[in-house]
């Protein structure tokens, strides 16, 4: 499964839940900004450790979002 899908499904099941709290919010903007950025370097000078310490940045904030947001509803 795609990131950007695990990213929206989840947003929506905190958002519709009650469960957006001020750190689940700051991980949804630090993964969208890191994927922005991602982009931005992915299409510019294109250095692949850059990238891949980006990558690893936005999925670990999206990893510690949707563990936190399980281990909430229960």
């Amino acid at each position: 499964m795609e990131q950007p899908t695990i990213f929206y499904a989840t947003v929506i099941v905190l958002a519709i839940t009650g469960l957006d709290t001020q750190f689940n919010v700051y991980l949804a903007w630090f993964y969208t900004g890191s994927r922005v950025v991602h982009s931005i370097v992915q299409s510019t000078s294109n250095p692949v450790m850059v990238r891949f310490v980006i990558f690893a940045a936005s999925s670990i904030a999206l990893a510690v979002m949707a563990v936190n947001g399980i281990m909430q509803m229960l």
